[in-house]
């Protein structure tokens, strides 16, 4: 990172603001966005960090790769937080093409797919802002969350593209600042649930049945906590466990990762599942996979800077037969260029696999790899939207 200022500026962290991060952010003023929760995972980071110096412990932290990671861990989150994400996965991992009337990306061999942090590292990667790329902040940023779905691991999400190799695909953090930033990032989902639980309608009900906030003064000397106190609980709980461990690889199954776990089960049972985030979710999934429905089939509907970034990711992907394909694809230059190339693809690889045309199986492959990339690409064009513009481009198609 250059300075914070590069960061700051740049489009992909402004529209944080206007993206959700838990609670629909248009129904209170007090809801988190993912912007904020982005400034408060940074906080908390950089707590933790100078506690751990403090500590004489002779790990050493670089708070500008820190930073850096903090900042930009979510810049590749889709719009309505994770609903818009497993809304995004779905579609593009085939499981729901014949209710959008897609073609079959598993029988084309073309499904793929999508975590918002491996989103966030293609981003990063991509972006004019960061153009020196630091591999020790791209792995914190995508390793800051699983790597894949559990249901569909075998799924090509786009690893091998982003650092440009096959190998080390270890879910585990390779820095110590990716190691505090995945621990300050619970922390902040904890803190900011228990904030928007508050400005909720319901909270009392949500509290009542809330045993792990409630169980959170146990740590201290308060009957009731507030959401700072809470997070200072939760620091002061981490560097109590963090400080017994001899190499923070082996920081597991401590009463912190316990608590993390037992928060995780609060947030499943009683918040993702209760009727207004249910009501949200399934509307935000039905926004992102109308929209992108619409753009595979009618790409004319996405703006120049899809084509742009479609064709820039193409010219970099590793094909088996490149030779076969580089003239077409150096060639191409405008938006009906490109739009006849990806119908020409598509055409060649269904005729393919309905038998009615005979490819070889470095071309077959390789028309499977730009579709999946053509995939992707609507992914990610999707998911550069804020909440409003989503649903503004959502009605124009409706």
């Amino acid at each position: 990172m250059k300075e914070k200022l590069d960061i700051y500026f740049s489009k992909v962290f402004c529209r944080m603001r206007h993206k959700t991060q838990l609670f629909n952010g248009a129904a209170d003023d007090h809801y988190h966005t993912r912007l904020q929760h982005t400034l408060e995972v940074e906080e908390i980071a950089i707590k933790i960090a100078k506690l751990i110096v403090k500590s004489n412990n002779p790990i050493s932290v670089n708070f500008d790769k820190l930073s850096s990671i903090a900042l930009l861990h979510d810049i590749g989150h889709t719009p309505f937080g994770h609903a818009g994400e497993r809304g995004l996965h779905e579609i593009v991992s085939g499981s729901c093409c014949d209710e959008y009337k897609l073609p079959d990306f598993n029988k084309l061999g073309i499904a793929i797919g999508f975590k918002h942090n491996l989103n966030s590292g293609l981003l990063y990667r991509e972006n004019v802002y960061f153009d020196d790329i630091d591999y020790d902040v791209l792995d914190g940023i995508v390793k800051h969350s699983k790597l894949s779905f559990k249901d569909s691991d075998g799924l090509d999400y786009g690893f091998s593209y982003i650092f440009q190799q096959t190998n080390d695909i270890s879910t585990s953090q390779k820095t110590i600042e990716g190691f505090i930033v995945f621990y300050a990032d619970e922390i902040a989902q904890v803190c900011s649930d228990y904030l928007d639980i508050c400005s909720h309608e319901d909270s009392d009900i949500m509290f009542a049945k809330c045993v792990p906030y409630n169980e959170l003064p146990s740590y201290s000397d308060k009957k009731r906590l507030n959401a700072k106190e809470a997070c200072e609980v939760l620091v002061s709980l981490f560097i109590r466990c963090f400080l017994v461990v001899k190499d923070y690889r082996e920081f597991k199954d401590n009463d912190f990762t316990n608590a993390l776990a037992n928060f995780d089960n609060y947030r499943s049972k009683y918040i993702i599942s209760s009727d207004y985030v249910s009501e949200f979710d399934v509307h935000s999934k039905v926004v992102v996979k109308s929209l992108f429905a619409n753009y595979f089939m009618n790409p004319e509907n996405m703006l120049k800077d899809f084509f742009d970034d479609f064709l820039y990711r193409v010219k970099r992907i590793k094909l088996t037969n490149p030779y076969n394909h580089a003239f077409y694809i150096d060639n191409l230059a405008t938006k009906e260029e490109i739009i006849e190339f990806i119908n020409d693809i598509q055409k060649k690889l269904t005729d393919c696999v309905e038998g009615r045309k005979i490819l070889s199986s470095r071309d077959k492959k390789d028309y499977q790899t730009i579709m999946k990339m053509y995939i992707r690409s609507i992914a990610v064009y999707i998911s550069k939207m804020t909440d409003n513009y989503a649903i503004h481009k959502f009605e124009k198609i409706a």
